[in-house]
């Protein structure tokens, strides 16, 4: 069984007569692919549009570096750059984000 309740995952491991719990908890990070030339229009998109922070970082093992934006309520994303990430042409095998604002309105 899997049940979702505010951020926490439940899934029951237990049998039909005890049924055991085990909560796991999404963390405050993403890390998700995009193709090299999407990164000027995601870093304008979080910094410019929702007001994000954006910075760049160099990391060990990664070829290009990637884009980390900090989110004014908590949590960072982390964007690397990779040939491979899908794009338009496989849209649904790409990651999405829900984004809250308290005004919705005035994101624009």
């Amino acid at each position: 069984m899997y049940r979702l309740g505010s951020s926490d995952l439940r899934i029951s491991l237990g049998s039909a007569r005890k049924a055991s719990y085990v909560v796991i908890a999404l963390g405050s990070n993403v890390h998700i692919f995009a193709r090299p030339h999407r990164r000027g229009e995601l870093a304008r998109c979080f910094e410019e549009v929702l007001g994000s922070p954006v910075r760049t970082a160099e990391l060990p093992g990664i070829d290009q570096p990637v884009l980390i934006v900090s989110f004014p309520g908590g949590g960072h994303l982390s964007i690397e750059f990779t040939d491979d990430a899908p794009d338009d042409e496989q849209p649904r095998l790409g990651a999405w984000l829900e984004l809250r604002a308290d005004d919705p309105a005035a994101v624009h």
